[in-house]
């Protein structure tokens, strides 16, 4: 409705008056829980979808909602406070729940941690059921080793890079006279120490502190 799209895109109101008057009427359920969506209170937003409406699909589409434009840790956090009230809600709706976390749990738009995740699934949901979420699990992860090697390595290269210009700089002389001007003041350098820049310019040491 238009007043969802509103509570969830605007923020020319103060969510807390908005939400003081929704409590009052005791209707609205589902504004209500965009509304603590809203202030970050996640699994209180998750038990209104799940446990009062029963829209375990609205759940899943508004937690992709709030993890959008998100770290991956802030991700990880909503996703995990829909997991848990999928996860406390099971032995109520139990095939319904199950359907959802499955589905939950294999959307590629939510961000979770499967180690924990899996640890905290049934122990007597089968291999078979799982294997989606685990085919998921290897592929992120893979991914996520890939990343971090290539990370490393481009890191390397780049100090390897540095370590090289240090050198040359070391190695070179930079003779400093009468006739030498800082680059940022134009006066003579007075002080036995100078910053030399890339370019080959200097610069007296507290002009470096100033212009950089």
């Amino acid at each position: 409705t238009k007043l969802q799209e509103f509570l969830v895109k605007s923020n020319s109101y103060r969510i807390q008056s908005v939400l003081n008057r929704i409590n009052q009427t005791k209707r609205f359920k589902r504004e209500l829980a965009l509304l603590y969506g809203k202030m970050n209170n996640f699994e209180q937003a998750f038990q209104i979808l799940v446990n009062d409406l029963e829209d375990f699909q609205y759940a899943e589409n508004y937690c992709v909602a709030l993890s959008h434009d998100k770290s991956i840790d802030d991700r990880k956090i909503v996703a995990h406070a829909l997991f848990n009230v999928f996860l406390a809600s099971l032995d109520k709706h139990p095939n319904e729940i199950t359907e959802a976390l499955l589905h939950l749990l294999c959307n590629n738009e939510i961000e979770v941690d499967f180690i924990e995740i899996l640890k905290r699934l049934p122990s007597h949901w089968s291999i078979l059921s799982l294997k989606d979420i685990l085919l998921r699990a290897v592929r992120t992860y893979s991914y996520v080793e890939r990343s971090t090697k290539l990370e490393i390595a481009l890191n390397r290269i780049q100090n390897e890079k540095l370590n090289i210009k240090l050198t040359k700089l070391k190695c070179s002389n930079v003779i400093i006279n009468e006739y030498r001007r800082c680059k940022h003041c134009l006066k003579q350098f007075y002080e036995t120490s100078c910053i030399v820049y890339q370019d080959g310019s200097q610069v007296h040491v507290h002009c470096a502190k100033q212009f950089n």
